[in-house]
């Protein structure tokens, strides 16, 4: 039986989904759904956001708005801004689309069900696989537990920066260049390990021409849509691409901004 593809994300115009979605419609591939996960709003909630400005004004917070007003008036930065300016900061997902994608709009012309819910639960996860495997591509944040993510007929799909299981953990794209290694996608089965899943494809990242983190990642972002449809394309027609992970995973944590100046200055050097 036919696996269907239901995505989960977090909000309606999303530029990573809506990047995987153009990749596989490519392929040839077919939305079975479209689930976007969004809490209900209480009045006390709304009331709490409104008002958690108020948290905020203590004497550290009111020196520091003053400092920054007046850095403003003088055309000066902050130490703030300037650390900010320095770093190598992750470029969002919404500068990689061409045009406008609304993900309620898309689904209503392509007669894809979309549909709402305040979390993703085991109930909904059943519900939705109660005639059919279904195949989750994840593009909704958190971290799940082991009874939702072994649901029968439910696979939780994800895709790393990084090749399993040598660059699990962050900044894996920046520390593969580093290592003088080339870098790679994978597309895996999430499970209730960080970045342990079994894989379903790994794909090579290009980065001929890259000379900055910022482009690094941007191209990173890229390859993962990419790979991602590839993956779960191929997985959907019955390939038999899922396997376990060796053992020696490697973890690593984010990178500091000064080893990303080496990274970039291996990126210039490699030209």
């Amino acid at each position: 039986m036919k696996k269907k593809v239901i995505v989960i994300v977090s909000e309606q115009v999303q530029a990573d989904a809506c990047g995987f979605i153009i990749e596989f419609k490519k392929l040839g591939g077919h939305l079975d759904g479209i689930v976007c996960l969004l809490p209900k709003k209480s009045v006390k909630g709304v009331i709490k956001k409104n008002l958690r400005f108020l948290k905020k004004l203590t004497p550290t917070s009111v020196l520091h708005f003053i400092v920054s007003v007046t850095a403003a008036f003088f055309n000066m930065r902050t130490i703030s801004q300037t650390r900010l300016a320095l770093s190598c900061i992750m470029p969002s997902t919404k500068e990689l689309l061409s045009e406008h994608f609304n993900l309620f709009k898309y689904a209503a012309e392509q007669k894809i069900p979309f549909h709402f819910s305040p979390a993703l639960t085991s109930g909904l996860v059943k519900q939705l696989t109660s005639n059919t495997p279904v195949i989750f591509p994840m593009y909704a944040g958190g971290i799940w537990g082991k009874e939702l993510l072994e649901t029968p007929g439910a696979e939780f799909i994800n895709a790393h920066m990084g090749e399993m299981p040598q660059y699990r953990g962050m900044n894996v794209i920046e520390w593969a260049i580093l290592e003088g290694s080339q870098p790679k996608v994978a597309v895996m089965v999430l499970n209730d390990k960080i970045d342990g899943g079994d894989v379903l494809l790994h794909k090579n990242i290009p980065i001929d021409n890259i000379r900055s983190v910022f482009e690094l990642r941007k191209q990173g972002f890229t390859s993962c849509f990419g790979a991602m449809a590839e993956g779960i394309y191929k997985y959907q027609q019955g390939e038999t691409l899922r396997t376990k992970q060796s053992k020696g995973a490697k973890y690593y944590y984010r990178m500091h901004s000064n080893l990303k100046k080496k990274v970039e200055a291996k990126l210039i050097d490699n030209k």
